[in-house]
């Protein structure tokens, strides 16, 4: 039998057994393989950060200078909203923000639609006033409970509901919870109005959308 220096036509090996040249052949292609995972991995690795920050611009929340459009369905949907087409205590409407440049509907996120209501201005307090444009306020509109969509507008008492559990948001106070489990506000996504009566996007919203942290 063999030994192990010996190579397999029976004549000795020039060296030990990990430096014959079947054995460096292996060795460096074990190395190579190695290194391409290596790399691969961390390419794989950069490019899925990269990814997780920077979203696909239709999915990507709401940004300044945005437009609102309509997001109900009909021959209304994909109108830009202006600060006329919303009567005091008038019917909510269901708006998606819009990029201003790219013309991208950032509707790949239910995350980012908007309830927009007009109230009279003297029934919102100062820190919402602010956020509002002649009465005309946004809400996100995911409930805070447990993500249900806000489809309920009681005008004559200035709340929303949520239908899923009956939580209640008062609009004259920023989103407040009034009634039912909802433990959170409703965020707040600012508004200003431009020269030709369409309503933008002045700010992010006040917090972070959807349900609160379950301690």
């Amino acid at each position: 039998m063999p030994g192990p220096q010996t190579r397999i036509d029976g004549k000795p090996c020039d060296g030990p057994m990990g430096e014959s040249p079947l054995n460096e052949g292996l060795q460096r292609r074990q190395v190579l393989a190695l290194g391409s995972a290596a790399v691969a991995a961390c390419c794989f690795g950069a490019c899925g950060s990269a990814l997780a920050a920077n979203p696909a611009p239709a999915a990507e929340r709401p940004q300044k200078g945005d437009w609102l459009v309509i997001a109900d369905e009909g021959e209304q949907e994909g109108k830009v909203i202006t600060l006329d087409m919303l009567n005091v205590g008038g019917a909510m409407m269901n708006a998606w923000p819009v990029d201003a440049e790219s013309k991208t509907t950032r509707s790949k996120s239910r995350f980012n639609k908007v309830i927009v209501v007009r109230v009279e201005p003297g029934k919102l307090d100062e820190a919402t006033l602010a956020k509002s444009v002649d009465g005309v306020i946004a809400f996100s509109s995911v409930c805070t409970h447990q993500a249900c969509a806000v489809t309920g507008w009681i005008p004559e008492d200035a709340m929303l509901a949520c239908p899923c559990h009956g939580s209640l948001f008062s609009v004259g106070e920023g989103g407040k919870v009034l009634g039912g489990p909802a433990r959170k506000r409703l965020p707040i996504l600012p508004l200003a109005v431009d020269a030709d009566g369409m309503l933008t996007v002045a700010d992010a919203f006040t917090a972070k959308v959807g349900p609160a942290a379950q301690t």
